[in-house]
């Protein structure tokens, strides 16, 4: 029964399943409402009052143009902080609305998924695209990421994690295809590789920057990423200049964000006593690892066991050679790297986090491939139980994104009411908003994967509390052009 369901699985074709998961993410995206600092970021940067996201703005323009942004950003990189590429996105698509990032945001996703599976594949024959590989993918982002909604979904999170992680990777991907074909003594190879058009070296010039200029902890682990992939491929065929001017642009730009005025503004006013020591880093420890070791412990299990095989046969010193282990290597080290870059850093939200899992899934991916290479399931018994998991989980995967999409359809229905009470009572002193109430009794097992979730347990009903005075009701009536507005009591 097991062979004749796999069988089944394996005549889908893969445009299908690629269709079905971006059609997927398109839709949760649909059902997301705008929240909390997208309401702030809509906003012209308040920077001489503290910023918009302090509690204490007084100033709210809305963005109109092209202008604004560009005098907002300059604001907040002197007042608030350096993640200027991320947040540039973030405005512009508050400004011209939410259902162009939608599209936008999907087609990221869909370029996500495709260059992770282009790392993982070598070589890589688009023709013969592989539906499981896929799934592995999307699979792995949905169980493994610790705060799916609040990375991939909600606007000014998916521009600071999703947009950024991608554009990372898209950097990376050049190094990592020169790593991947330069063989030793290959003189043709190595001819190629001499060789670089000036607009390579012009757009991995761009690249580097917007990649440096992303999130802190990714940019570390693509910088780290980078210098690997530079390092080897020396080693076997000599540089490009255009990998050496994309590193180069790459560690600007991070320095551009890490010490932006904002950043060193926003130390001295929120974290004016930090320091970096033991204390710190055992509460990051004991508060924000854990959740990353639980999502992440099941996409670790083919890399242990490749290493183990290795080991066992004496050969795991001999396999550093190998083009595709080295990968393992680069991208386990990587998905590390940006868990240990925030265990410095005053505060570590789990979305912080996101480009580790991301990692690691390129790390974990290509290992199963190793695998399934050379043949290193030898036992039928075990081969058994590799199958019934994967069908396992792939079956959990359908059943709860699709419970996810029915539980987030319920929570937009609920939102869409609160926008029809808007507009009736639009001209009112006071509008009164109903609460978000619980969609479903057993939602929660969904955890942070539904917008539902985020929004009820997370930013408290929507950021809109029982006091009209709190600043965030203050921007959702300054966004709705109300005068108030309050949940009822």
């Amino acid at each position: 029964m097991t062979n004749s369901i796999i069988n089944g699985l394996l005549k889908i074709p893969a445009t299908a399943v690629f269709a079905a998961y971006v059609a997927f993410f398109a839709l949760r995206n649909y059902f997301t409402p705008l929240t909390n600092d997208d309401y702030s970021y809509s906003f012209m940067w308040d920077g001489a009052h503290g910023g918009n996201v302090n509690k204490v703005a007084t100033v709210y323009e809305r963005i109109s143009s092209f202008e604004d942004i560009w005098l907002s950003q300059w604001s907040h990189y002197f007042t608030w902080g350096g993640r200027t590429v991320a947040h540039t996105t973030d405005q512009f698509f508050l400004w011209i609305g939410k259902p162009a990032f939608d599209i936008a945001s999907t087609f990221v996703f869909a370029v996500l998924l495709l260059s992770i599976y282009q790392i993982t594949i070598k070589p890589m024959r688009w023709s013969r695209i592989s539906a499981r590989r896929l799934t592995y993918i999307f699979f792995g982002i949905w169980f493994c990421v610790p705060v799916f909604t609040e990375t991939m979904l909600w606007m000014t999170g998916a521009c600071n994690y999703l947009w950024m992680t991608t554009l990372q990777i898209i950097f990376l991907l050049p190094y990592i295809n020169a790593f991947t074909e330069s063989l030793p003594g290959d003189a043709k190879i190595v001819s190629a590789h001499r060789e670089s058009s000036e607009i390579k070296f012009v757009f991995m010039i761009f690249a580097g920057i917007i990649a440096g200029w992303s999130n802190e902890a990714g940019a570390i682990a693509t910088i780290f990423l980078a210098a690997f992939f530079i390092f080897f491929t020396k080693q076997r065929a000599g540089l490009q200049s255009w990998q050496v001017a994309g590193f180069v642009a790459l560690v600007i730009g991070f320095l551009f964000m890490m010490f932006s005025p904002g950043n060193l503004a926003r130390m001295s006013y929120a974290y004016d006593t930090f320091r970096v020591d033991f204390g710190v880093m055992y509460q990051h420890l004991r508060t924000s690892i854990p959740p990353f070791v639980k999502y992440e412990s099941v996409l670790f299990l083919p890399i242990i066991y490749l290493v183990y095989k290795y080991f066992g046969a004496g050969i795991l010193r001999k396999k550093f050679d190998d083009v595709n282990f080295k990968i393992v290597v680069a991208f386990t080290s990587a998905s590390i790297i940006v868990l240990a870059a925030l265990l410095f850093s005053p505060e570590f939200p789990l979305r912080a986090g996101f480009p580790s899992p991301i990692f690691l899934i390129i790390a974990s991916l290509t290992a199963v491939n190793i695998i399934v290479k050379e043949h290193l399931l030898e036992s039928g018994f075990l081969k058994s139980v590799v199958v019934l998991a994967c069908v396992f989980i792939t079956a959990l995967g359908v059943v709860s994104t699709v419970f996810s999409m029915s539980v987030d359809w319920k929570f937009l229905k609920q939102m869409r009411n609160r926008y029809h009470i808007i507009e009736r009572q639009h001209d009112n002193d006071l509008v009164v908003v109903p609460k978000i109430h619980r969609v479903h009794s057993k939602a929660d097992l969904l955890g942070a994967r539904t917008a539902y979730y985020y929004y009820f347990h997370k930013v408290a009903n929507s950021g809109i509390s029982e006091d009209p005075n709190f600043y965030r009701n203050v921007e959702f009536a300054r966004y709705y052009g109300l005068k108030q507005v309050k949940e009822e009591d």
